[in-house]
């Protein structure tokens, strides 16, 4: 079992992670089917632009990683942002 929670704690100031989960990788935004650590950056850099203490294992405990680019905002600020919206039942 994979605690992902450790995994963003030992990562996430080191590679400046927002966030890691369990899901598929894709590669050219198509899901390979292949399961893999997803780890989410604010902003994607190509590797040669990556001093290499920067860049994420191909592999961390012998399951595949993937990078993603994405930005991930606390529910609290978000709620705040959102029209109230009524439903009809």
């Amino acid at each position: 079992m994979v605690d992902t929670g450790e995994i963003l704690r030992d990562t996430r100031h080191k590679f400046g992670i927002n966030a890691v989960m369990v899901a598929t990788k894709e590669r050219g935004g198509i899901d390979t089917g292949e399961p893999a650590l997803v780890f989410f950056v604010k902003k994607k850099l190509p590797l040669d632009r990556l001093p290499r203490n920067k860049i994420i294992p191909e592999k961390i405990e012998g399951i595949t990683t993937d990078v993603r680019q994405e930005q991930f905002y606390a529910l609290s600020v978000l709620a705040e942002s959102l029209p109230v919206v009524q439903a009809a039942w």
